[in-house]
């Protein structure tokens, strides 16, 4: 509830002029938390559920193919903030050039941690 609520909060407040950045961001949000109460989940107990990844999406209600994506594997708040560990793109792309890391998983193990590994 507490996470509904905070999203609801964020979201009032950038109400006409809600951006992809602004998504992300939300998140990564750690309000009430971080841990069970925050929109970005995670804590020390294993038995708490985590945010696993996020995916965000920018529609153009102009020009559909321009819509564009974000998608992060692993903690957001640890995903975003590192070029590895996400992946923008829009929909001209064919999908056909995934990172490697991103495909055989070792994105997703490095920034799933409490603590990213190198």
């Amino acid at each position: 509830q507490c996470r509904y609520w905070r999203t609801q909060e964020v979201l009032q407040a950038k109400k006409g002029k809600l951006s992809m950045e602004d998504l992300v961001l939300l998140s990564m949000d750690h309000a009430n938390g971080p841990g069970p109460n925050s929109v970005c989940r995670h804590g020390t107990d294993f038995h708490e559920e985590v945010s696993l990844s996020a995916m965000v999406m920018g529609l153009n209600s102009q020009d559909p193919e321009k819509a564009r994506f974000g998608i992060c594997l692993g903690k957001p708040c640890h995903a975003w903030r590192d070029p590895e560990g996400h992946l923008f793109g829009d929909m001209s792309w064919s999908g056909t050039d995934f990172p490697q890391g991103l495909v055989d998983g070792t994105v997703f193990k490095r920034f799933y941690q409490e603590e990213p590994r190198s």
